[in-house]
């Protein structure tokens, strides 16, 4: 592994950390569109502000890796196709731990139908949204941006959808 074997900090261990946080946060947002839906299920085009916004996440990651001025700026090194490989299938885990886990608790729900509360499971999902939704959409002082991710809906129940 070429990261750290200097034991100095160089633009590529840079540009993996920094890479590496950005498509977490991306598979992440991905993962949090809904709590008990795969995406699969949900449509992955069906929001087309959420589409635009991780495009354009994905677009300026690109830029800092690759054109020239930004990584003056950033401090970081054009990564190569290995690399990027490497990072997505490294960070596509949050995805795939969340899709796993989702279809789990469906099979388990439908196996113990009716014996667990309304407000158990409310709690529930409150917990899931604080712990797996990204930082940005919870603390967004922007009204209309965290009601992408997660509001209540006017009878007072939780949409957990976006």
């Amino acid at each position: 592994m070429r990261l750290m074997s200097d034991n100095k900090i160089t633009p590529r261990d840079t540009t993996m950390t920094f890479t590496c946080f950005v498509l977490f946060d991306m598979f992440n947002a991905l993962s949090c569109r809904s709590q008990t839906k795969s995406v699969f299920q949900v449509g992955l085009f069906s929001n087309k502000m959420f589409l635009v916004a991780v495009t354009l996440s994905l677009v300026g990651q690109m830029l800092v890796v690759f054109f020239p001025p930004l990584q003056r700026v950033f401090q970081t090194e054009a990564l190569t196709g290995h690399d990027l490989i490497f990072l997505v299938c490294l960070t596509s885990s949050v995805f795939i731990v969340s899709e796993v886990k989702k279809l789990i608790e469906r099979t388990l729900k439908k196996k113990s139908y009716g014996k667990f509360s309304t407000k158990a499971h409310d709690a529930m999902e409150v917990v899931y949204y604080w712990a797996f939704c990204p930082p940005v959409v919870r603390f967004a002082s922007d009204r209309s941006l965290r009601s992408l991710w997660f509001d209540r809906m006017p009878n007072n129940t939780l949409r957990t959808e976006c």
